[in-house]
């Protein structure tokens, strides 16, 4: 034998690399190598068996036990985006994970959980920082390995204008950089450089383009793209100048009675009009009429004046929200409270005259509809809709009682664990998803039950795997008998031939 019987997972056994084989006479011998109790795919240790027979038949056999270790450290491999972190982001152990691609072992199941991770970044900090990554398999072999991080701004500063950058035409050209604000995630905003390009005329009404350009310390850039607006923003002027009496029940141009001017359009291009569609000139009353003028920058202006009084306007029904959630089983909601406001321009009403109309069913999750509806004397009619969701919040029940099983025991995960939701089936996942029985120990295993909405409960269960106690008989010797007898067998047909 030239070394212990020892080979790496994965290596395939050679007998010449451990045993030197000569015979006294024979140059060609006949080997047989017994490993039928060798598990290649399994570190441990096995018996294992080589035999040598010459040509005379005269056969050498040695017994000895094949250990197959583990030698080659975790592969672990990086993925080739930038190793950057954002300026002031929590740098937790999933942020750095996420730049790890894959970790794995050739005979260990190794997770992302088995990884070490060694840092000092300070994220309020910009720079490049060592982060050092260690895994270790079972068999003790590990690999490290030096990642370098940098901490960075990138993110772009914020640029937006305070105020909108509409002006009267005519007033004094405004200092536009004073109206537009900046902010910056990292850098102060004072350090941060704002460039306006564009051009505009304050006498001329338009929309002219402008482009403001912000780049923070870190040379971020940010663009507002907007419009500097050059409007006539004020009205035009009309003035009643007689009183509207109509006295032989006729319709009648009614524009003399007032005089119509703007600071910008002359009189020639308003548009002006005047609403009387809603006056009987045949009946006896007051009326409610409008005149109206429209300039060039389609500014209007409506004086109400007295002619006759009507009232068309519907009430004015207001809820505090349209959308409200309610929990299945709960109380029913009081729908009356809902209601905010009941006003009319003529009528005095209150929220005892709205009517509300509902199949809410708070047995069963679901979008329901609640109809608001009121009317006035004068039969205008205002309606409302407040949509009630009624949904399953509540998480499933679950529980799970200890276990102990023997070692190598074939049982089932969810053996024991019940789940109950009122609404509806629930799913049970289990974390870890299998148990190697052969491990002797104790175990945590993490229950999960989510109903259909959603909702989930978690629990945790103890698994205990109690070792067996190996008994031996008689058969377990047999090898070593038989051996024995060959050993015998042999020394008696050498004596004979000596003789």
């Amino acid at each position: 034998m030239k070394k212990a019987l020892v080979i790496s997972f994965g290596e395939t056994f050679k007998y010449s690399d451990f045993f030197t084989i000569k015979d006294n006479y024979d140059t060609v011998l006949t080997i047989t190598i017994d490993d039928r109790w060798v598990n290649y795919q399994m570190l441990g240790s096995y018996p294992i068996s080589i035999s040598a027979r010459d040509q005379s038949g005269l056969e050498t056999k040695v017994l000895d036990e094949l250990s197959i270790i583990d030698t080659k450290p975790p592969t672990l491999i990086f993925r080739t985006i930038p190793k950057v972190i954002p300026v002031y982001q929590a740098v937790q152990r999933e942020t750095l994970l996420a730049f790890v691609l894959s970790v794995r072992d050739d005979v260990d199941q190794i997770r992302d959980d088995d990884i070490d991770i060694i840092h000092d970044i300070e994220s309020d900090t910009l720079g490049t920082y060592a982060v050092y990554y260690t895994v270790v398999d079972r068999s003790g072999n590990k690999t490290s390995v030096k990642l370098n991080v940098s901490v960075q701004d990138i993110e772009p500063p914020k640029i937006w204008n305070s105020a909108p950058l509409i002006f009267d035409v005519f007033s004094i050209e405004p200092h536009l950089l004073s109206l537009i604000s900046v902010s910056d995630n990292h850098a102060h905003p004072s350090s941060v450089i704002v460039k306006m390009t564009g051009s505009f005329k304050m006498h001329v009404i338009g929309s002219y383009p402008i482009t403001f350009t912000a780049t923070d310390p870190s040379g971020n850039t940010a663009t507002l793209r907007t419009y500097i607006e050059i409007k006539d923003r004020i009205p035009p002027v009309i003035i009643q100048t007689n009183d509207i009496v109509i006295t032989h029940f006729a319709r009648k141009v009614l524009n003399h009675f007032f005089t119509f001017t703007d600071q910008y359009t002359p009189f020639s291009g308003l548009v002006i009009w005047i609403e009387d569609d809603q006056v009987d000139y045949e009946t006896i009353g007051i009326y409610p009429i409008r005149a109206c003028a429209k300039d060039t920058s389609d500014n209007v202006f409506c004086l109400d004046t007295d002619l006759i009084v009507a009232d068309i306007e519907e009430p004015t029904l207001v809820l505090r929200s349209t959308l409200v959630y309610a929990e299945v089983n709960q109380a029913p909601l009081d729908l009356v409270a809902w209601i905010q406001q009941v006003s009319d321009q003529y009528d005095i009403l209150d929220i005892s005259m709205v009517e509300i109309s509902s199949e809410i069913d708070y047995q069963k999750p679901g979008r329901y509809q609640v109809t608001y509806s009121i009317k006035d004397s004068s039969y205008n009619h205002a309606k409302e809709i407040l949509t009630v969701v009624v949904d399953d919040n509540t998480p499933p029940v679950i529980t799970a009682t200890p276990l102990s099983i023997r070692q190598y025991e074939a049982f089932d995960l969810f053996f024991g664990v019940e789940a109950y939701d009122a609404f509806g089936p629930v799913s049970i996942i289990s974390s870890p998803e299998s148990i190697d029985t052969s491990r002797v120990g104790t175990y945590i295993i993490v229950y999960t039950a989510i109903d259909s909405r959603g909702n989930y409960t978690t629990t945790e269960r103890l698994l205990t795997i109690v070792m067996v106690e190996k008994k031996y008989t008689i058969g377990a010797f047999m090898p070593m008998m038989i051996l024995i007898g060959l050993g015998s067998a042999s020394l008696y047909v050498m004596y004979r031939r000596m003789s």
